[in-house]
């Protein structure tokens, strides 16, 4: 058993004028407990049990393809979401009744929008094409907005480079994630509609469900959560975050009250600031 949640650090304590009705969040660092450690596993049942006495909706925000958030919820024993904005928010998949979860056309017709022609085969042929040294990854990991390479680690800053410079000369509605994997240095990079982040797909869903910005609270700990969380919706910022989004989540809320900066890592920490956000 618990005891009292540690108190978290937060910008300013004031009445909540708009009643919390959704948690957004990330998963890997932030939803995912680390299975080493009691209290963020024991945290998640913790939490799950307050979404349902809350009455929230769940919203899965995550850069991972469908088919490996599946693979989360199922190995952490996460709690089932409604929806599930994956592939760094290029793709929405809805909770379908007891059919699982299925892929939504309307969000995905936003997607094609975007892309103003340029196909996923498009884009790949453009690749290959302007010999950008870039392999596919498997098949699991694109989706019709989203095209995922591997490269040589150790060659980021020239893939970087060239690819910006392809995109610029093709003048393509794209834009590119780059990253080194730090486990293995293999090399990241996939390419998106011009626009589409994670806040891009929060904002689209919370629109299409009627919600207001301060009815969400979005919880992250890395880099590519700094759009959502500085897009109007209060924020949990757990303990092991990148310093990048601390300061930037700082800068942005600043004395609005809609910030909680969470004195414990990961699953604890988001359980800590949705206490504070309802009030307990």
């Amino acid at each position: 058993m618990l005891g009292a949640a540690p108190t978290v650090i937060h910008v300013v304590e004031r009445q909540m004028k708009v009643p919390i009705a959704v948690l957004a969040t990330d998963l890997d660092g932030t939803l995912i407990p680390n299975l080493d450690e009691s209290l963020e596993v024991e945290a998640l049942s913790k939490l799950s049990t307050l979404i349902v006495d809350a009455g929230l909706k769940l919203l899965f925000v995550t850069g991972r393809s469908y088919s490996l958030t599946i693979d989360a919820i199922e190995q952490f024993r996460l709690p089932p979401p409604d929806a599930i904005l994956c592939d760094v928010g290029s793709c929405l998949m809805e909770r379908a009744g007891d059919q699982g979860y299925g892929i939504s056309e309307v969000y995905q017709a936003a997607m094609t929008n975007n892309l103003q022609g340029w196909t996923h085969a498009r884009i790949c042929e453009g690749v290959r094409s302007a010999g950008l040294p870039l392999e596919l990854q498997d098949a699991t990991r694109q989706t019709n907005a989203k095209c995922s390479f591997y490269f040589d680690g150790p060659d980021l800053s020239l893939i970087e480079k060239r690819t910006s410079e392809w995109i610029a000369d093709q003048g393509a509605p794209l834009q590119m994630v780059i990253s080194v994997d730090p486990i293995d240095s293999r090399g990241l990079l996939d390419l998106l509609p011009k626009g589409v982040n994670k806040a891009f797909g929060l904002h689209w869903w919370r629109e299409s469900q009627g919600f207001d910005h301060k009815q969400i609270v979005f919880a992250g700990d890395s880099g590519n959560d700094t759009a959502a969380m500085v897009s109007g919706v209060r924020s949990i910022v757990v303990a092991n975050a990148a310093d990048s989004l601390i300061q930037a989540a700082r800068h942005h809320h600043r004395d609005s009250g809609d910030l909680v900066l969470a004195k414990r890592n990961a699953t604890c920490g988001v359980l800590d600031g949705l206490r504070h956000f309802l009030d307990l």
